[in-house]
């Protein structure tokens, strides 16, 4: 079977798209739009965009959620969805659904009643630390881990309540441990992949994996060659899959590319083997159900709906 006809009756998504406000670019509106283009010529039912980061404020952060739900609005290819019955009815009406997310809790500013006024906007998921030390917890380019804080910890038992993921990418090992331990709701790793594969520190323990498994968690795998060893091409990537499901299984392994759509020029410090696989590189050399089974475009949803 082709993977057009494997992706015409399934529903697969990719589980962390770049386009966050920090970036500077001429055209935005533009890249919105060749970034619906291209993920719907892919064959994807649905992407989460990962729109702020933990530098981000208040303010400027409540701007750039307007203005993406006007253009989304406006779209009469997309849809701005908060759950697996918006996903299905997007792909009933040949529409990309749109989740979502942020990098890091700093549009919180500390204040936790924050998160549901952010959910009823359209924020499903949220990093819980992001890189650096922050008052929810440590993230993973910190030298000393001290775990989930006591805010951190009133932060999980909220996100729980009012149906937002936990996400622990670019999380210290620490602290997504002691999340992974309090959680009560599935937790994902949106864009990460094996340590152990001569990858930095944003990758993920053996310990890690198996812990987030148990929570019946995914861990969506980032396709930026520096996180995949070498030059991001399909075959890489497959296995990158084929050994995070050996880990783990197949029903907590999805895509998480980590996409850009930017011009380099727009990055700071930008270099090759930051760029993530294409989007459609990885699906279009999907040709069995195994392989599409390989990413779990079934088990996305429940976790999705949290």
């Amino acid at each position: 079977m082709r993977s057009k006809e494997i992706l015409k009756k399934g529903i697969v998504g990719d589980l962390a798209v770049g386009f966050e406000l920090e970036i500077e670019v001429n055209d935005r509106v533009g890249l919105f739009h060749t970034l619906i283009d291209t993920y719907i010529n892919s064959g994807y039912s649905f992407v989460h965009l990962l729109v702020a980061m933990e530098l981000s404020s208040i303010e400027p952060t409540m701007k750039y959620i307007a203005k993406l739900r006007a253009l989304i609005s406006k779209s009469d290819k997309c849809i701005l969805a908060h759950s697996t019955q918006d996903i299905e009815n997007a792909k009933k009406h040949n529409k990309l659904a749109i989740l979502l997310g942020f990098q890091g809790t700093g549009p919180l500013a500390c204040e936790l009643t924050m998160l549901e006024m952010y959910k009823q906007l359209g924020i499903t998921r949220m990093i819980v630390a992001y890189n650096i030390r922050t008052p929810m917890g440590d993230g993973c380019s910190e030298k000393h881990d001290a775990g989930l804080s006591l805010l951190g910890t009133q932060l999980i038992h909220e996100m729980n309540r009012i149906g937002v993921m936990v996400d622990c990418s670019h999380t210290g090992y620490k602290t997504s441990m002691d999340i992974m331990q309090l959680s009560l709701k599935p937790v994902v790793f949106s864009h990460s992949n094996i340590f152990s594969e001569k990858n930095p520190s944003r990758n993920l323990h053996d310990e890690q994996i198996k812990a987030c498994a148990k929570t019946g968690g995914l861990i969506g795998i980032n396709g930026i060659g520096l996180l995949l060893g070498g030059k991001p091409t399909a075959d890489r990537y497959a296995n990158m899959i084929d050994k995070m499901v050996q880990l783990t299984s197949s029903k907590h392994v999805s895509i998480g590319s980590d996409y850009l759509i930017y011009p380099p020029e727009s990055l700071v410090g930008f270099h090759n083997n930051q760029k993530s696989i294409y989007p459609g590189d990885y699906l279009k050399n999907m040709t069995s159900h195994e392989d599409w089974k390989s990413i779990s475009p079934t088990e996305m949803l429940p976790v999705i709906d949290n």
